[in-house]
């Protein structure tokens, strides 16, 4: 079983209103979303490093 650990992200109030504003648009979006989006973001930058 995968273990998870709990963090905290603070976005100022433009930024988080901003955020929900652009997904919003996606179909079916939720803030898990944005944990989709931080994967995405992190197996971009290992293929990037292994790249190079």
């Amino acid at each position: 079983m995968e273990e998870y650990k709990k963090v905290t992200i603070s976005f100022a109030k433009d930024q988080l209103e901003k955020l929900d504003d652009i997904m919003s648009k996606e179909p079916g979006y939720t803030r898990k979303s944005l944990v989709d989006a931080v994967d995405n973001y992190i197996d971009h930058r290992v293929q990037k490093e292994n790249i190079s």
